[in-house]
């Protein structure tokens, strides 16, 4: 026994090592290392408040970096977390120049001092706001997934009492804020798990939770001197999980396998792999634990249980509560008075057991009573005995039923009668598990998950099943008469049907099929199916041949109705129970009934989901009107209704939406987008920027069509038509056009809209945008620096009241403002801060091509020619002067005069063709002067070389930095392999300023590390980085040539006529020679030391 358990425990282990192995050779690893890396470092201060403010945060980052990198959206009223962010300002200044060589004063010709401008760099920061992912909605980041654990456990009560005993601390189970599936917590030494998931997710979850209990508690690994790190104790705490849950039959390698590698360091496991004994043998105390307590807890169960109360000649009692949804509802917690009043009477169909145990000699009705109100036991999941409540006797071989009263209890003299032939019949009658009805997604928003998959699962088998039968019964030339009847029995008339009918509806182009089969088919409504893009009801469609299977649809049929499985139909009351529906599997109820327009209409409910699958409306013979219904005869059911009763359609009175993107075609030529519906049309509106002024709007149906506006953007600020004052005759005010308009409405509530605005005179620009609870606003200098901006929380007043007012208070007017284009500001910003951020030096660098300074001089020329005619007639003699002069001023930076020029012909030129032309021009200058500041401020980054004994973890071993690359390859050398540490290599330490500044791995093992590096793009573009490959490359190279050379040399070693053994001394000679070369190299380097600034040291330590 022992034996054949460790062997089990041998294999599990080894299945879980290479699972997760697996899981580091996958696509969706590399995905997950990319995305990861584009997530800023935040600084200690920054990671402090971030974890005030959110302890559960765990990636964050600001509203538009959720936008535009991840393709997020912050959701609608979540708290953004409040971090500091630098936000220098830059101040010119004129001193004297100063002779660096004198440190005198330098002078001008005529005495006077000369001067120069210096320009300040003064650090300023500001509060800026940022949201973690859990805030966030919209694309999925690549990530180590996870999926979640679904379906049912066999036995789950026991297996999680059985968990709940083994545990050292209590359980609770909760809503955790932060979406994790359970915690422990040390402090208040508990476990809490997710409440509402799946026994399957909870069992291991519980298991996991209960090692960390185990292992990991901060007093147990204080007191026995141990410290783990947090990937330690994750990999740990879900390879148990993994092993106890595979040993009791519950696979969880979907989940468990991406878990373990997401908290491992890397893809060689050593956290795994050190843990093992660890892991091995608490999975082992877990399951012997666990199997002794699931044991007592059986037994437990089974005295539980109603039918011993009945069987068994002990004296017993038992607790029988009204269950929910049925008629007994109707005298819940009602005493025998009311019953009578009412003309009811008890039923034991409307009860269910609760609860039963062995009755004590000295016990009574009121000490029952008195126990399951004041000291129930631990077991108990009723509530407390009360009114309508049913307590069962068996004393003295007598079984009687007694009502608890308002004031005692009453006799029932039939109920321990009813109770039995409830027994019997469902002992007697087979009773099979629903058919569940509508899609995963539908269900996991009911909390009905469990049931779908369970249904799955045995719609697949069923399929299987009836595959096997057909296979199994056909010889060739005909199918046996019995082929239908073992399947009909095993999974029931109503799963055989749906399948049966989901297989004819996939494939019902195919001729093979008889018109009857096909017409018995579609009587069956199949509910749609889709998950991930997939059509899920085609993994039941059957293989077996189609004439073969067709046959055994005929047998299949004959079957069911010999089952008596034949739909009953006739009128619907509002006592209607078991009804069948056409096209519609299972029973119904009538849950409530409406008289409309002189017909009746009846919703119903599914007999075994009630109303966590969608509901149908019948009319009174019957007859299908409305399905999907979810909340009763509201909006939805209403249309179907009134479809139903009107037997013509009327014509819609909107023919299309269209859509332009600038009405007037001021800005951009006009192009118009056509839609069927307003929702397309909206979605085509969002796209458009808003510095045009785009229009929505509708289009009739008419003879001689018209058109009325829905939205129209002017400077930026989207607006709903007033259609009943627009309307001069009053046709366009009708429900298709306020429908339309509703739609608008919402969408403008809703959207989330960002707008940059011009400053006039100033030169500076107004940013704002909405966010959850408000507004985020920004004001930004000529060169799109932030030099203000806040949070306008007020979510209750549109975009331009927030403007208006956010203007109002620095004495500017909105209306005067120039709205701009919003994608091409935003990009500038970005820049800007790029540049203050990471230095120029960081930004994307390109010369400047001569060519490229002509041909602006020469656009300058000509806007002169083209705006200020008479200037340039008036100058046309110095105009080839002129233009070289400002080539000149271009090439040296030396702008400022034509800035100046530019921005006040913006100012003050009432031609707005010269002033988009003139905006273009200062435009074009301000990059080309960047860019020629930037090849003079420019400054080469440095890099450094170090060598680890250990590269995994450097601080293990000997360790030296602060290289050159000959040098590392030196003392990467004289590192023996056989080091305990072991992995030896040489690694870079960049200094460029950029965020990726740091060590990082060159070489391991004599192999260059290229695609650890080729994953961070910075270093892939890197000319530093990029030499250090080729120059480790070539030592390498030189190196394996020597020892080539080596191998050759002491193969050519021969002496004549050798002795024996001659030969291997030679070569013993020869190795010995050149460890004596080494070692005196070795003391050679040791004595050049301190002037070649060599620093070894482990890492981590003192540097003295």
């Amino acid at each position: 026994m022992a034996q054949n358990k460790n062997q089990r425990m041998k294999e599990i282990t080894e299945r879980l090592e290479q699972g997760v192995k697996e899981i580091f050779t996958s696509e969706m690893y590399m995905e997950y290392l990319k995305t990861m890396s584009q997530f800023h470092d935040y600084s200690f201060n920054n990671t402090l408040l971030i974890h005030l403010q959110k302890p559960d945060a765990t990636l964050v980052a600001g509203y538009q970096a959720w936008q535009k990198k991840f393709h997020r959206q912050v959701r609608r009223g979540e708290k953004g977390i409040q971090i500091i962010a630098p936000a220098p300002i830059r101040e010119k200044e004129e001193i004297e120049k100063i002779d660096p060589v004198t440190m005198e004063p330098v002078l001008k010709p005529d005495g006077t001092p000369e001067t120069e401008e210096v320009v300040y760099t003064i650090p300023r920061f500001r509060i800026t706001t940022v949201f973690d992912v859990s805030q966030t909605e919209g694309e999925p980041l690549p990530e180590l997934e996870t999926p979640e654990l679904m379906g049912n456990v066999e036995n789950y009560e026991v297996f999680m009492g059985a968990i709940q005993d083994v545990s050292p601390v209590p359980f609770r189970f909760d809503e955790i804020p932060s979406g994790a599936k359970g915690f422990y917590s040390s402090e208040d030494k508990e476990i809490v798990i997710q409440e509402r998931m799946s026994e399957r997710q909870t069992m291991k979850t519980s298991i996991h939770e209960v090692t960390h209990a185990k292992l990991h508690d901060r007093d147990i690994m204080e007191e026995m001197g141990e410290k783990k790190d947090k990937l330690t104790k994750e990999v740990e705490a879900e390879s148990v999980a993994y092993i106890v849950c595979q040993y009791f039959g519950l696979d969880t390698s979907d989940y468990s396998f991406p878990y373990i590698a997401g908290w491992s360091s890397d893809k060689e496991m050593k956290e795994l792999r050190a843990s093992m004994d660890t892991i091995r043998k608490t999975a082992s105390e877990f399951i012997d634990q666990m199997e002794e307590r699931m044991q007592e807890l059986k037994k437990e169960v089974q005295r539980h249980q109603e039918k011993v109360l009945f069987e068994e000649e002990n004296d017993r009692y038992g607790i029988y509560q009204i269950q929910d949804g049925g008629k007994g509802e109707a005298y819940r917690f009602m005493g025998m008075a009311y019953l009578q009043e009412k003309g009811m009477a008890v039923a034991g169909a409307d009860y269910q057991f609760v609860y039963g145990d062995n009755l004590r000699e000295e016990s009574t009705l009121e000490s029952i009573y008195e126990k399951f109100n004041v000291d129930h036991p631990a077991d108990y999941r009723g509530h407390s005995l009360s009114v309508s409540d049913v307590v069962v006797l068996r004393k003295d071989g007598k079984l009687t039923a007694h009502y608890v009263d308002s004031f005692g209890y009453q006799e029932l003299p039939d109920f321990v009668m009813q109770r039995m032939e409830i027994q019997e019949i469902q002992t007697a009658e087979k009773v099979y598990p629903p058919l569940y009805l509508s899609d995963l997604s539908y269900a996991v928003e009911h909390g009905n998950a469990d049931a779908y998959l369970d249904s799955r699962r045995l719609n697949l088998d069923c399929k299987q099943a009836i595959e096997t039968a057909i296979s199994g019964h056909f010889d060739g030339y005909h199918l046996a008469h019995d082929a239908a009847a073992e399947v009909v029995e095993m999974y029931g008339t109503e799963r055989v049907s749906f399948v049966l009918a989901c297989t004819i509806q996939h494939l019902k182009t195919d001729g093979r099929f008889s018109k009857e089969t096909k017409e018995w088919a579609d009587s069956f409504i199949i509910p749609e199916n889709m998950g991930r893009g997939m059509d899920l009801n085609a993994d039941y469609v059957v293989t077996s041949h189609p004439a073969v299977l067709d046959g055994f649809i005929g047998l299949a049929r004959n079957e069911m109705r010999e089952h008596g499985s034949e739909k009953v139909t006739g009128q619907i009351s509002q006592e209607t129970k078991g009804f069948s529906v056409d096209g519609h599997f299972g029973t119904w109820h009538t849950a409530e009934g409406k008289e409309i327009a002189g017909e009746s209409f009846f919703r119903m409910e599914h007999d075994e989901y009630g109303n966590t699958v969608a509901g149908i409306i019948v009319n009174a013979d019957g007859k299908l009107v409305a399905e999907d219904v979810e909340h009763g005869f509201d909006v939805g059911a209403m249309e179907a209704i009134t479809e139903y009763l009107n037997e013509k359609i009327p014509e819609p009175f909107i023919k299309q939406f269209y859509v332009v993107n600038d009405a007037y075609g001021i800005k951009a030529d006009r192009e118009y987008q056509y839609f069927d519906n307003v929702d397309d049309a909206l979605t085509a509106y969002h796209k458009l920027p808003n510095h045009l002024e785009r229009q929505i709007g509708m289009e009739s149906t008419e003879t001689e069509p018209s058109r009325m506006t829905l939205i129209k953007c002017k400077n930026g600020i989207d607006e709903l038509e007033d259609i009943a004052g627009s309307s001069i005759s009053g046709k366009w005010v009708n429900e298709e056009a306020k429908d339309a308009l509703r739609k608008a409405k919402i969408y403008l509530e809703n959207r989330d809209t960002e707008i940059a605005y011009e400053i006039p005179g100033t030169h500076e620009y107004f940013y704002i945008q909405t966010t959850p609870g408000g507004y985020d606003y920004t004001f930004y200098n000529e060169k799109y620096r932030d030099i203000d901006g806040g949070i306008y929380e007020n979510s209750d007043i549109s975009i331009k009241e927030a403007a208006e007012d956010i203007l109002e208070e620095e004495g500017i007017s909105l209306q005067n403002c120039h709205v701009v284009a919003c994608e091409a500001f935003t990009e500038k910003v970005a820049q800007a801060e790029e540049i203050v951020l990471h230095g120029e030096k960081n930004t994307q660098e390109r010369e400047v091509d001569e060519k490229e300074i002509l041909a602006l001089a020469e656009e300058f020329r000509q806007f002169s020619y083209d705006f200020q005619f008479y200037e340039y007639q008036d100058c046309a003699d110095e105009q080839e002067r002129d233009t070289q002069k400002l080539v000149e001023q271009i090439r040296n930076g030396e702008t400022q005069d034509v800035e100046h020029w530019l921005k006040e012909t913006i100012d003050e030129s009432r031609d707005e063709e010269e002033v988009e032309a003139a905006r273009a021009l200062l435009e074009k200058l301000d990059r080309i002067s960047g860019t020629v500041q930037k090849k003079t401020d420019v400054q080469e980054g440095k890099i450094s070389f170090y060598v680890a004994e250990c590269m995994e973890f450097p601080v293990l071993g000997e360790y030296h930095d602060n290289l050159t690359l000959e040098d590392a390859y030196r003392r990467y050398e004289m590192i023996p392999a056989d080091r305990m540490n072991g992995g030896k290599g040489i690694g870079f330490q960049l200094e460029d300023g950029s965020l990726y500044a740091g060590e990082y791995e060159l070489m391991r093992g004599g192999k260059i590390s290229r695609d650890l590096i080729d994953m961070v793009p910075h270093y892939k573009e890197s000319p530093l980085v990029q030499k250090a490959i080729a120059d480790m490359e070539k030592i390498l190279s030189s190196r394996e040539e020597q020892l080539s050379s080596a191998r050759i040399a002491a193969e050519e070693i021969k002496q004549p006529e050798p002795k024996s053994g001659s030969v291997k001394q030679s070569v013993l000679a020869a190795l010995r020679e050149r460890q004596a070369r080494m070692k005196a190299e070795e003391q050679k380097q040791e004595n050049r030391k301190p002037e070649q600034g060599i620093k070894g040291r482990r890492k981590g330590e003192p540097e003295l």
